[in-house]
């Protein structure tokens, strides 16, 4: 298994990029925010979402994608849900991304790559629910064929995997169900992580290639 975690894995050089975009402030970067806040506010039905970038080009393109994973760790600041009350579960998405993503100049109205206002909702990949209000706690968004797809096409195109991640229900507007997590650039071991295992592919058996050299010469003979 390789981790893609910033200042930590696979080495301490490693870093990947990681934003919030929001409505409320749509022409103004949040790199600087100390925070990845996602989810939905009351003040101007505001909608905020996450975008990750993570470059993966060390897994070897020719192994097998057997499992993907993403932790976020919410931050001592807790989250707020006002729609199911105190101790009620928020679920959030996360879909493929495909357009470029820097976060030091994305905005809600600009992501960036050409992207149209707010991003865009690629392939499903997999989701995690959790309350919002709870401190300081490690989300894992679990494996899926989808995301290990992902993964698969991300190491055959360019080696980048972009993500992004938003409420599973974006329709509450003017309510706050939303999350604050750990941004990449501050915390270390709680920042986000991304978690990778790989196989390599079986090579053929020895009885396999004595069968096909087997079958090889009977077609031989019969011409």
């Amino acid at each position: 298994m390789i981790s893609f975690q910033e200042g930590v894995s696979p080495s301490g050089a490693y870093t990947h990029d990681a934003v919030m975009i929001r409505t409320k402030s749509a022409a103004t970067n949040q790199n600087d925010a100390g925070s990845i806040i996602i989810g939905l506010a009351e003040v101007g039905n505001e909608r905020l979402r996450g975008l990750f970038e993570f470059d993966i080009s060390t897994i070897p393109t020719i192994d097998l994608i057997d499992s993907v994973t993403l932790d976020l760790t919410t931050l001592g600041t807790a989250g707020i849900n006002n729609v199911g009350g105190g101790g009620a579960l928020t679920t959030f998405n996360i879909y493929t991304h495909a357009f470029d993503i820097d976060e030091t100049t994305a905005t809600w109205d600009v992501p960036g790559g050409g992207a149209p206002a707010g991003g865009t909702f690629g392939t499903f990949l997999t989701s995690a629910s959790f309350d919002v209000e709870q401190t300081s706690q490690t989300h894992n968004f679990g494996d899926s064929a989808a995301f290990q797809t992902a993964v698969s096409n991300a190491l055959a195109g360019d080696g980048i995997l972009r993500l992004i991640i938003a409420n599973n229900d974006e329709s509450n507007l003017g309510t706050h169900d939303f999350a604050r997590f750990v941004d990449n650039e501050s915390a270390g071991t709680s920042a986000p992580k991304l978690s990778v295992t790989y196989s390599a592919v079986p090579e053929p058996s020895t009885t396999a290639l004595i069968g096909l050299g087997g079958l090889a010469l009977i077609l031989r003979r019969r011409k």
